[in-house]
């Protein structure tokens, strides 16, 4: 579903204003779902040019323009104490390289413990590595994300796997067992090692394209604000839930309440949009 289509989704007749009941946009901030009352929404849009003020709280990122009007931009991360999503990416980014880099390691000391006659004492199990222990613990709910990571398993398992045969052929000491270990040495590196690689690279560029930034507007009263998140996921209604700080959810000011989607079953935390406007309204004036 694009922008407009949501955006459409958000037009109510107002004519009963009083019994008037509005869908909630549904956003993700660092993994968790938050929910924008639609009443007070007046665009969804991907990440704009943000001009950054002086002397303003690091929650207010600085002001965009947004028809003809000066916006304050709250980065929705920042405010709840995240790391932001590009320093999330880079972390991500150097974990992959670290893990390619393991591998190339891997290879090499399978080579050179065929050269010295020695045990291979690395990992042969898939999941006992670095990357496989990140990988089957890994949770996305990017579908394109999923797809893609699912492409690294078989040759992945196939890599490590490998190795068993490579010892096995190691404790025959003739012509054709030393053939054979070339030939599986071979297929390690110019087949599954190099496809390993390939897909971990191509990783990184769809995790940055994937995990793009995008803008709520709001407005209410002559006062705008607009959020900065991780990603629009869709316009639903919700199921009330009663709050408290038994829940287990982290509270905040920002946060007045808990709502249930109805499909899938899951909690989502009601942003109070009164008090995101009063934080980009006071903060920004501070300049």
């Amino acid at each position: 579903m694009d922008m407009n289509d949501m955006m459409n989704m958000i037009e109510i007749d107002e004519s009963d204003n009083a019994n008037a009941v509005y869908p909630e946009v549904l956003v993700r901030v660092n993994k968790q779902l938050y929910a924008v009352n639609s009443k007070n929404v007046i665009s969804m849009i991907d990440m704009q040019d943000v001009t950054s003020m002086p002397g303003t709280p690091k929650e207010i990122m600085g002001i965009m323009k947004f028809r003809d009007v000066a916006v304050p931009v709250i980065n929705m991360r920042t405010l709840f104490n995240s790391a932001s999503i590009q320093e999330e990416f880079s972390d991500f980014k150097k974990m992959i390289d670290q893990r390619i880099s393991d591998h190339i390691n891997w290879v090499s000391k399978l080579e050179e413990s065929v050269a010295a006659g020695e045990r291979f004492t690395l990992a042969t199990d898939p999941h006992q590595c670095a990357f496989g222990r990140w990988f089957y613990q890994f949770e996305s709910n990017e579908l394109t994300v999923k797809h893609h990571l699912n492409k690294i398993e078989e040759p992945h398992r196939l890599l490590h796997e490998l190795a068993l045969d490579v010892e096995f052929y190691k404790k025959k000491d003739t012509p054709e067992a030393k053939e054979k270990i070339e030939k599986l040495l071979y297929t390690v590196k110019t087949e599954y090692m190099s496809k390993v690689v390939e897909l971990l690279e191509e990783t990184k560029v769809l995790f940055e394209s994937v995990y793009s930034e995008m803008m709520v507007v709001l407005e209410k009263d002559g006062r705008q604000a607009s959020l900065v998140v991780d990603g629009i996921l869709s316009v639903e209604e919700l199921d009330e839930v009663e709050y408290g700080h038994s829940d287990g959810f982290k509270t905040s000011e920002y946060i007045k309440g808990i709502r249930l989607r109805k499909e899938p079953r899951e909690f989502v935390l009601q942003l109070d949009d009164e008090k995101l406007l009063e934080c980009s309204s006071s903060r920004s004036k501070q300049d």
